[in-house]
């Protein structure tokens, strides 16, 4: 990176810095109560979160969905692979199949109190990074 290119971004992170400070600010002091739902995209991937109490915690729950399974007339060995999943046991959550035939990977994790919309953020950022290596299992 040459100096002028540093000087550039230094100076958009200048400008961009106020707007970062005060949804900091605001996601803060957010205490949302439970069940909190939210649906977003990340690598073009349909995502519903919701944020619910069990008992005496606070739990947060994404469910990724990964993309049709395809009927064995289309792609056998696909469909056994995809099903083959669904019977695997992984470290960060669990494969299924949805309505309509759809592959899901499911995240659950607990909330430190207080929750606010900064923890939320971050138990959905450290979920979805751990996640990443699995979704290529379920890619083509």
């Amino acid at each position: 990176m040459t100096t002028m290119n540093a000087e550039a971004l230094a100076e958009e992170a200048g400008e961009s810095g106020p707007a970062l400070e005060a949804a900091e600010a605001a996601l803060a002091e957010l205490h949302p109560n439970p069940p909190v739902r939210f649906r977003f995209r990340w690598r073009e991937i349909a995502i519903e979160a919701e944020v619910y109490q069990s008992g005496s915690t606070v739990v947060l729950k994404q469910c990724l969905e990964l993309g049709p399974v395809p009927y064995n007339a289309e792609d056998p060995m696909a469909r056994r692979r995809l099903h083959g999943l669904v019977r695997q046991a992984i470290p960060v959550g669990w494969f299924s199949i949805g309505p309509k035939q759809r592959l899901i990977l499911s995240l659950e994790q607990p909330l430190e109190p207080p929750v606010t919309g900064s923890a939320i953020v971050i138990g959905v950022t450290r979920a979805l990074l751990g996640a990443v290596p699995y979704l290529s299992l379920a890619r083509p």
